[in-house]
């Protein structure tokens, strides 16, 4: 019989996705969207607005929770 491993937890986050590439939202920084490689391989980060206007569509996908003290967009 095997053991159950405990998994991180996970919540509902908005991604949003163009082509085949999905971004999601930065850890720290909810209002930031990020893309593979980021920060080493590709240090671009975009707004949502921003990726829907590329034509990206939103979409809900379950990643690890954020930290409930994150950064909020200056207004």
């Amino acid at each position: 019989m095997s053991e159950k491993k405990d998994l991180a937890p996970v919540e509902d986050h908005t991604v949003y996705v163009h082509g085949q590439i999905t971004y999601v939202p930065h850890y720290r920084f909810p209002h930031i969207y990020v893309g593979p490689g980021y920060p080493k391989h590709n240090a671009k980060h975009w707004g949502a607005k921003e990726l829907e206007s590329l034509g990206a569509k939103p979409q809900k996908a379950m990643l690890w929770q954020r930290p409930k003290h994150t950064f909020q967009e200056a207004a």
